[in-house]
């Protein structure tokens, strides 16, 4: 059985835990693979490594590409996969977004990096309770809460729903992985989520 995972996805960390100056903040990957690709398979193990010693300080999410070569779980949602590469303007694998900043890959994600942001507090926090209606049907409800003042600017929110994790026994695609973490399944807003004025 599928375990799928919503997670939230921000221009900013997104945060569960409020102290007097704001709201814990988290690091978000976005990280950008294909099951076809090399360098994927050499990279990713160690990124992965990283995330799992980080649970409790990040969120991952993982886009698979049309590219290289032959990858299902690109192929079970095409073209919003394809939304967020072009957002981010992706143009090889692996690549990986830390919090909105290109790393370039996988490999330059570091415990600094990680131990620097979380250092810091964010302006809000946000809650979600899911609820399952059905095998293929649930609910999602999330809750967005200000603490002190918020920057100016349009600020967005997307929703994705994420598979935590993947084995598929054999390697689907020609790179030799397997398993599979974290692997973005279908956005709940929309990809180009209209922004959200702050109060």
């Amino acid at each position: 059985m599928k375990n799928f995972l919503p997670l939230i996805l921000l221009m900013f960390a997104s945060t569960l835990i409020v102290n007097a100056q704001g709201a814990k903040k988290y690091v978000l990957f976005e990280h950008f693979t294909n099951a076809s690709c090399p360098p994927c398979a050499t990279l990713n193990p160690a990124f992965q490594a990283l995330y799992d010693q980080n649970e409790t300080k990040a969120h991952h999410i993982a886009y698979h590409t049309s590219w290289p070569g032959f990858d299902p779980m690109y192929q079970s949602n095409t073209s919003e996969s394809t939304n967020r590469v072009q957002y981010y303007g992706v143009s090889g694998v692996p690549d990986m977004i830390r919090s909105g900043t290109d790393l370039d890959g996988p490999g330059a994600a570091t415990q600094a990096d990680i131990d620097m942001i979380t250092s810091q507090t964010s302006p809000i926090s946000i809650s979600v309770e899911q609820s399952k209606k059905s095998d293929t049907e649930g609910k999602v409800d999330i809750t967005v809460t200000t603490h002190g003042d918020m920057p100016n600017g349009n600020w967005v929110i997307r929703t994705a729903v994420v598979e935590k994790y993947l084995d598929y026994g054999s390697a689907p695609g020609s790179n030799g992985e397997t398993d599979f973490p974290n692997i973005f399944r279908k956005m709940i807003t929309e990809a180009s989520a209209a922004g959200l004025a702050p109060p």
